[in-house]
């Protein structure tokens, strides 16, 4: 019974099935690029303390990072576009916002759903937590386990950035300007990871669905969607 909940989940209900695989061009696309756009970055970041001292040595390296960056964002521009007018196509929702992803979307999402489980006698506060727990277990068999620990790999990190800083001053910093040009260099290079980092957090959701959805994040997203299920059905429900 779980295997066909995720089956119906992952063929009817997630954004892949109801948007994305109608518009595989454009998806493969922005996939595309969104990974030329990471290896541009990849490219960049460990030269950008040199960058700032000897800018015509990486001019190759930050044109492409340019280049790649402006493409990925046009890239997402037809993607949102594309899915907005898929939606008032397909399902007759209509985004007046600047992202393709409206609560109507989502409150159709949560319909769909909600009346799979009502016709398989399903659609309870207690069937719903069983159901999870049931998920819950398939997806602790089926999860890879963590190679890395966040606090292992930050402990490693961390001796290899000071060795890197401190290489990379002894190679290229001569005088005094260059010194504060370089520091300048590794203030801007922390912050903009710290505004890469935070901002990845709030497109993750959205990233894992173009890029990973595998069995592990599909059982994922199914025990989150049943929460919210759960906090928009109606209180005699909950109480069977």
């Amino acid at each position: 019974m779980v295997d066909s909940i995720i089956y119906y989940y992952r063929n009817k209900v997630t954004s892949y099935s109801l948007v994305f695989k109608y518009m595989k061009t454009t998806y493969f696309l922005v996939r595309l690029l969104m990974f030329n756009f990471l290896l541009s970055s990849i490219l960049l970041l460990p030269n950008c303390i040199s960058l700032f001292i000897d800018v015509v040595r990486f001019t190759p390296f930050i044109w492409y990072f340019i280049i790649s960056g402006l493409f990925l964002v046009i890239s997402l521009i037809v993607f949102n576009r594309t899915a907005k007018q898929l939606l008032k196509n397909k399902y007759s929702i209509q985004s007046k916002k600047k992202i393709w992803r409206t609560k109507e979307f989502e409150d159709m999402r949560i319909k769909m759903m909600s009346d799979y489980l009502l016709k398989n006698n399903l659609y309870s506060e207690k069937k719903i937590v069983l159901l999870r727990e049931m998920l819950n277990k398939k997806l602790n068999n089926i999860k890879l386990p963590t190679l890395l620990a966040p606090g292992l790999l930050l402990a490693f990190i961390g001796p290899v950035w000071v060795e890197f800083v401190k290489f990379t001053f002894q190679k290229n910093v001569t005088s005094i300007e260059q010194a504060a040009i370089a520091f300048m260099a590794i203030s801007i290079t922390v912050v903009a990871i710290i505004a890469s980092f935070n901002g990845g957090k709030v497109l993750y959701k959205e990233i894992r669905e173009l890029f990973l959805m595998n069995d592990a994040i599909v059982i994922k997203f199914l025990i989150d969607f049943l929460d919210d299920i759960e906090l928009v059905m109606p209180e005699e429900t909950t109480k069977r």
